[in-house]
């Protein structure tokens, strides 16, 4: 027996009885995103976080000082910036974002990667800012 919706189209069984959502198997799934190696996420925030923090007290140092040092207040604004995109860039490269693709070039400029190249641009400058 086929099971039809309000507008008469035909879909099959209803689910939950006798069929399975994963019938198709573990490579097809609806495009959602499946956490890997939730462990590696914990670490990179963690790392990212702790950077933050030492980047907020140059910041505030920089500019709640005696005197506004503006080289430290733009190193640590650029760097406040591009450590989260070097982060969610690591992430990408390190959960094989980079392995799906079928040209190894283009895979940069789409999002999960885009982030490091960005982000290592933004370091940079916070290192000649500060220097």
């Amino acid at each position: 027996m086929l099971h039809t919706n309000r507008v008469g189209g035909y879909h099959g069984p209803p689910p939950g009885r006798g069929t399975s959502r994963r019938a198709l198997g573990p490579a097809a799934h609806s495009g959602l995103y499946f956490a890997r190696r939730a462990g590696l996420v914990g670490v990179l925030t963690a790392v990212a976080v702790l950077a933050e923090l030492l980047l907020v007290r140059v910041l505030v140092t920089a500019e709640f000082g005696h005197t506004v040092a503006t080289g430290p207040l733009l190193a640590a604004m650029f760097a406040m910036t591009g450590v989260p995109l070097v982060t969610a860039g690591l992430h990408g490269l390190m959960t094989g974002a980079a392995a799906t693709a079928p040209d190894r070039w283009s895979v940069w400029l789409r999002t999960p990667l885009a982030y490091l190249p960005v982000g290592l641009v933004l370091l940079l400058a916070a290192g000649l800012a500060a220097g």
